[in-house]
C-alpha cells in the first residue's frame, strides 16, 4: 500500500510532537494549523503548506541524525597534576624533548 504525501508528512510531524511552535516558525505555519493537520482535521492541505512543512521536517530530521561532538579529551598539565604554574622543573613534551615549566 502506497502512502500519500499528506499521510507521510503527518507521520513525520507526529515524531516531533511538542515542537510544533518551533516547526511553525520554521515553516511559517500557525500552531493551530499544525495541530489540526497532525490530528487529521486539516481539510485538503495544500502544497503551499506541505512544502515548507516538509523542509522544516527535513531540517529537524537531519539535525537529529547528526552525531554530537564528544567532549574534547582532558589534557593533564603539570598544574593539573599538582605542580604549580611557577614550577621550573623540566617536563617531557613528547618526542624526547623537554621544556621548562
Amino acid at each position: 500500500m502506497q502512502t500519500s504525501l499528506v499521510d507521510e508528512t503527518r507521520t513525520r510531524l507526529l515524531k516531533f510532537h511538542g515542537r510544533y511552535p518551533e516547526i511553525g516558525r520554521m515553516a511559517s505555519l500557525s500552531y493551530s494549523w499544525l495541530t489540526k493537520f497532525a490530528q487529521g482535521r486539516a481539510v485538503n492541505p495544500t502544497m503551499r503548506n506541505l512544502e515548507p512543512l516538509q523542509r522544516a521536517l527535513d531540517t529537524l530530521e537531519r539535525a537529529a541524525q547528526e552525531p554530537t561532538d564528544p567532549a574534547p579529551p582532558v589534557r593533564r598539565t603539570p598544574a593539573a597534576q599538582g605542580a604549580t604554574a611557577e614550577t621550573t622543573e623540566p617536563v617531557l613534551t613528547g618526542h624526547g624533548t623537554t621544556s621548562m615549566h
